[in-house]
């Protein structure tokens, strides 16, 4: 039993990344045709450019509070 749950784990972990990657505009010819070092550089560069968005919201509310 903990042997399909670790598939469906890694199934619904699949889709949801791809699904996140077509949300973002990645063409689906480049999903489909990445290498493996090419997806990671794709997944490390989305979640650079989320952790910087992350950064500069945070910048922004700290500014904010300092200013009450």
């Amino acid at each position: 039993m903990p042997e399909k749950n670790v598939a469906k784990i890694f199934k619904d972990t699949y889709w949801i990344t791809i699904i996140s990657l077509l949300k973002l505009n990645v063409p689906w010819d480049l999903i489909v045709s990445a290498s493996d070092d090419e997806m990671m550089q794709i997944l490390a560069t989305v979640q650079a450019m989320a952790d910087h968005e992350q950064e500069v919201q945070d910048r922004a509310m700290n500014r904010q509070q300092m200013q009450l």
